[in-house]
């Protein structure tokens, strides 16, 4: 096997922040689904998810180098996933398998936003659509953001059980990377933020707070448009 020798700063606190945030909203906004008294706050976990998601698609655009989409490695997926059990090639950034995993749950993460505002709109006359009117009404879009959801939760544990097998049974780093940052590669391969990083990142997180705070005012105008529906109701006097 070879010989990785240097510790190397791959992963910025940007990428393990939003990691992490991500994980976070989702898991408040799964727990939060099944109860009416708290659909409120589903949907405010839901559009800070989407915000996130979105961000994280620019930032695979003008981030740091192994957050960029094409440093993404999609070939070898089939012998990748083949010698997940033996000794395997090491990765810089994203491995194959991760490379599909994180494309595809973002993509699912637009739609589930989309498809989550839209049975919003639908039953509960809130939010951006809430002048929709759709033929086949709430139920339509609430079975797609459920299977949406499902799909995604299913790839994430996925992801999760093969970056166990890569930190207790390979022996590797990714795991600890996401914590800390740090890989151990051949030579340096350290990345650092610029000032347009730096500052788009600090607007993402100011954005973000502002964000979080008028989504509690129940007069907002994106999940809270109606103040008659049994939404905000729900909200206002539980």
């Amino acid at each position: 096997m070879e010989n990785f020798m240097v510790k190397s700063y791959i992963w910025t606190f940007v990428n393990r922040f939003v990691h992490v945030l991500l994980i976070v909203l989702l898991a408040l906004a799964y727990l939060s689904s099944d109860f009416d008294s708290l659909l409120y706050y589903h949907a405010l976990f839901g559009v800070l998810f989407g915000v996130v998601v979105f961000f994280r698609i620019i930032w695979g655009f003008v981030g740091t180098r192994y957050s960029l989409f094409k440093d993404f490695n999609f070939k070898g997926v089939k012998e990748y996933l083949i010698s997940i059990l033996k000794d395997k090639k090491k990765f810089t950034g994203h491995n194959p398998a991760s490379s599909i995993a994180i494309i595809s749950m973002l993509v699912l993460g637009i739609l589930i936003f989309i498809t989550g505002m839209m049975a919003l709109g639908v039953e509960e006359k809130a939010g951006f659509f809430a002048n929709l009117h759709f033929g086949y009404g709430y139920k339509f879009f609430k079975h797609l953001h459920e299977i949406f959801v499902n799909i995604f939760v299913f790839i994430a544990i996925v992801h999760i059980i093969g970056v166990l097998i890569d930190k207790f049974y390979n022996k590797c780093d990714a795991l600890d990377s996401m914590i800390y940052g740090y890989k151990t590669t051949q030579k340096d391969e350290s990345v650092s933020l610029n000032i347009f990083q730096k500052l788009l990142f600090a607007m993402f997180l100011i954005s973000l707070v502002v964000l979080f705070f008028y989504l509690l005012d129940p007069n907002n105008k994106i999940i809270g448009i109606d103040q008659n529906s049994t939404f905000v109701s729900n909200f206002l006097y539980q």
